[in-house]
């Protein structure tokens, strides 16, 4: 019986270790796509990053998916284009709207050869944005189920959130191991010194692959 309770117990640590690595590996998928967004926006929209705070945003990602190119902008009306967005940013104003279409004409004629594809691969990579984002979601619904079975409350902590929880606990695995407070507090300050490092490595790598 006791051997069933504790390979039960391991068990959540093993499935908190895999959806963390998991959504790890969608969020740096995440990364990629984003990157090929803003080089395919660069060439139809020139002002693209004057459009929308986030080129992954709601708002942004609606106005991609359906305005791929300029020439879906002039083949509509603003009140359209305004009704399209505000169904999933309920805040927008109209005023918006004109304003993006400003900067618009301003950029001139931006139309490339083969348009129809190159609006496909936008298309594309939003899709491909919006599933990963809702499998992040997805992932970090079950986490939060359960992060509490595991009796760790490091969430009560300055700056520890559910994702940085996550890792730590993974990395740790069952706190019962350590016979002392002492021995679990320096194995902690070493996983959080590993998660340190490895988020630099992965900020700088994301930078210089914006850059590129």
């Amino acid at each position: 019986m006791d051997t069933l309770q504790d390979a039960k117990h391991e068990d959540i640590y093993w499935a908190i270790r895999q959806l963390a690595k998991r959504r790890d590996m969608i969020v740096k998928n995440n990364v990629m796509n984003k990157n090929q967004l803003h080089s395919q926006l660069s060439y139809s929209y020139p002002s693209y990053k004057k459009f929308f705070a986030q080129v992954d945003g709601k708002s942004a990602l609606c106005f991609w998916e359906n305005y791929p190119s300029p020439e879906h902008i002039w083949s509509t009306t603003p009140e359209q284009i305004y009704k399209t967005i505000k169904a999933v940013h309920q805040a927008l104003k109209i005023e918006r709207v004109h304003a993006i279409i400003d900067m618009i004409k301003k950029d001139g004629n931006t139309q490339k050869g083969y348009q129809e594809e190159r609006d496909s691969i936008v298309r594309n990579i939003v899709k491909d944005i919006k599933n990963n984002q809702e499998l992040i979601k997805d992932i970090e619904v079950q986490l939060r189920k359960l992060l509490p079975q595991t009796g760790y409350k490091l969430q009560t902590m300055p700056g520890i959130d559910l994702i940085t929880e996550s890792k730590i606990v993974s990395e740790i695995g069952d706190i019962n191991r350590f016979p002392d407070s002492d021995k679990l507090a320096r194995f902690m300050g070493l996983a959080l010194y590993i998660l340190v490092q490895q988020a630099k490595v992965r900020k700088k790598g994301v930078e210089m692959a914006t850059e590129s």
